[in-house]
């Protein structure tokens, strides 16, 4: 059984697990006592639920729904990119973070 940190960025994904505030010791103890006394059944059905989750999550996929967070993102102090994204489309459908910006960011 999955006992995560509820700040942690696979919380959100991991729902299955039994989630905790790691500055809560009472909180934590109860998370390690509900697993312990959990019923197996509950428990196989978490972890192949969490397994799911792992297998079709991958860093790719986790690269790309950032860069589409930040693409949405409203821009301010005025910055210029002198009419480059600084997160150009590659030819395969990723993206370039390395690429060279030609005016400083204003």
């Amino acid at each position: 059984m999955l006992i995560l940190s509820r700040f942690a960025g696979a919380a959100e994904d991991l729902t299955e697990a039994l989630l905790v505030n790691p500055y809560d010791i009472d909180e934590i103890a109860a998370a390690y006592h509900a697993a312990f006394t959990m019923p197996l059944e509950e428990r196989r059905a978490r972890h192949a639920a969490s397994m799911e989750v792992v297998r079709q999550t991958d860093a790719a996929l986790w690269a790309d729904r950032f860069l589409a967070s930040l693409r949405s993102c409203v821009p301010t102090l005025g910055a210029s990119f002198g009419g480059i994204s600084p997160f150009a489309r590659r030819s395969n459908g990723g993206y370039d973070t390395r690429q060279q910006i030609e005016e400083p960011i204003k």
